[in-house]
């Protein structure tokens, strides 16, 4: 009676996460990247909205991202500037 011969096994769901780290992915969300600059998220999507970002910004299907080598780029040249 204690037989589970009619009862089917529950396979333990497997979720599937998106690598997020530039490190791995070589590109940056537009939020990272306003983090790196200092500046809001806010501040950096009304930037993106009119074009105006610092750096280059890549559109993938619907989602836009930054590439870290770029970004990298950026940042060298703004700290040589300050230096």
């Amino acid at each position: 009676m204690g037989t589970s011969a009619g009862k089917e096994e529950v396979k333990p769901r497997v979720r599937k996460r998106r690598v997020t780290d530039p490190n791995v992915t070589g590109t940056l969300s537009i939020a990272q990247a306003c983090e790196l600059l200092g500046i809001g998220t806010s501040t950096g999507y009304a930037l993106a909205a009119r074009h105006e970002f610092p750096v280059r910004i890549v559109t993938i299907g619907a989602t836009r991202k930054i590439l870290k080598a770029d970004m990298d780029r950026f940042l060298a040249g703004a700290s040589a500037a300050a230096g």
